[in-house]
């Protein structure tokens, strides 16, 4: 209530007041109302941009830890409403000895209606989806780890870490980097949520334990000598439909980074589940490193060589900590660590990842300085097949001095977003000499390695139509 109207309340009962007990409960009663209209506002805007976000496709309702985030606040600020509105209320009554005035109840209850409605909105939104529900047990991954595999899953309940590969039990503590043993029984070392385990890279059957009621997952790896096909891709924020749809006719999946949104376990989880169980090479985004990648990935993440068969992975991160800046320390270690590898390298398949683009069409665009620095490395070295970037969320393809640069963040999006542009041969903008073809359909890219050439083909998940191919 404005402060005329106080004023004119205290006047009509000052014959019961002295003046100071007026100008106290005047007061009062004006710094509840003042409360109550900043929160209302406060409380408008948050609203007003978690709808924006969602708008814009910044983030989901999939997103099940930042909807919550910001419901907290907004039920906190109604609370907060409802509580002052009452204050107020009875501070009319001692001036006019009544219940609650027109104005105290319609803010009281309109506190409580919108707060209602919004949360009933939050939980019926989030039990129409089937995200972060797979059950009590999430994966398991496999991601090469030197001349080992690394096998990784969560459980809902803490408990202890078993894996049994042809016979052979296999147990470890929350980090792989620390005491690694092998039991002949079911006994472990300590119970946690997470479990790493590294086993051997052998062909065979990976059961991985529920040593709480004792069920297992049972996997069927054969590693090949040769790897002939591949997928390729980035950006995918923890979409389970983009996994769904992205097959498993594969030997090697190469990930470009941001498998999720805000870091959570499951988002890496639901880029797998009840998909396939290839084995998973992958580079840090700027999402990623936000939440639980180090529980997950188990390793050096800023930079680090990885070997699968004849396939030679590079996987390279220069951001810093939740950020798309370039942490040059970082990058300027990497670089000579990257040439002092790549003078050494011995494969004729050799692939960098890296999350943040070296050419690119899309939004974000490239980073003209590290770019340069980068391509003095492979232009020393002769040794790399290909960059593999994402970041932007579209498809674009380069080839500079017979090394292809993709850009493979076609797999951001939703499914059913409209057919984008495209763009053919040489453009405009930095790097655009080298430019092969741009789309911004949702995509993934499927790399052949059979006999002595390559072959990449960006085919729409959609319909899984080709869009384009390269042959080289």
């Amino acid at each position: 209530m404005r402060t005329a109207q106080a004023i004119e309340i205290v006047s009509e009962n000052q014959s019961g007041l002295d003046a100071v007990r007026a100008r106290q409960i005047n007061k009062r009663f004006n710094l509840c109302n003042n409360i109550c209209h900043i929160f209302n506002i406060l409380d408008f805007l948050i609203q007003l941009t978690l709808l924006i976000l969602f708008a814009v496709n910044y983030i989901r309702l999939t997103e099940e830890h930042i909807y919550w985030y910001f419901n907290v606040v907004i039920v906190g600020f109604s609370l907060i409403n409802i509580f002052m509105s009452a204050l107020s209320s009875h501070l009319l009554k001692e001036f006019r000895n009544a219940k609650k005035t027109k104005h105290g109840k319609r803010l009281s209850w309109a506190s409580i209606v919108f707060t209602t409605m919004f949360v009933c909105f939050t939980i019926a939104s989030l039990c129409g989806q089937d995200y972060h529900r797979i059950g009590d047990q999430y994966g398991p991954i496999f991601f090469p780890y030197n001349d080992q595999i690394q096998v990784h899953w969560w459980t809902k309940q803490k408990q202890s870490t078993l894996v049994q590969l042809n016979g052979q039990y296999y147990t470890s503590t929350n980090n792989i980097n620390s005491t690694q043993q092998i039991a002949d029984s079911a006994d472990v070392l300590s119970k946690s949520h997470f479990h790493n385990v590294l086993v051997p890279r052998a062909n065979g059957t990976y059961k991985v334990f529920n040593t709480i009621d004792g069920s297992s997952v049972d996997v069927v790896q054969q590693y090949p000598d040769q790897v002939t096909r591949m997928l390729i891709s980035s950006d995918t924020h923890g979409v389970r439909q983009y996994a769904q749809l992205m097959g498993s006719d594969f030997q090697l999946h190469l990930h470009a980074g941001d498998v999720s949104m805000c870091g959570h376990h499951s988002e890496f989880f639901d880029n797998f589940y009840n998909t396939h169980t290839r084995p998973t090479i992958m580079c840090v985004g700027n999402h990623d490193q936000i939440g639980e990648i180090s529980q997950i990935m188990q390793r050096d993440y800023d930079y680090f060589k990885q070997t699968f068969a004849d396939v030679s992975v590079y996987s390279l991160f220069i951001f810093k900590y939740a950020s798309i800046a370039e942490n040059r320390r970082v990058t300027t270690k990497m670089l000579k660590w990257l040439k002092t590898e790549l003078q050494a390298e011995t494969l004729s398949k050799v692939f960098i990842l890296i999350h943040q683009p070296i050419y690119s069409k899309g939004f974000f665009g490239a980073k003209s300085g590290f770019t340069a620095r980068l391509n003095e490395v492979i232009d020393a070295t002769n040794k790399v097949t290909a960059v593999i970037s994402g970041h932007d969320h579209i498809f674009s393809a380069y080839e500079r001095n017979g090394v292809n640069y993709f850009v493979v963040g076609s797999g951001g999006g939703y499914l059913d977003r409209p057919q984008g542009w495209s763009a053919q041969g040489p453009s405009s903008g930095f790097g655009g000499e080298y430019h092969l073809a741009s789309y911004s359909d949702f995509a993934k890219l499927e790399v052949d390695l059979a006999g002595n050439g390559i072959k990449y083909t960006l085919r729409r998940l959609v319909d899984q139509a080709v869009l384009w191919e390269y042959s080289k």
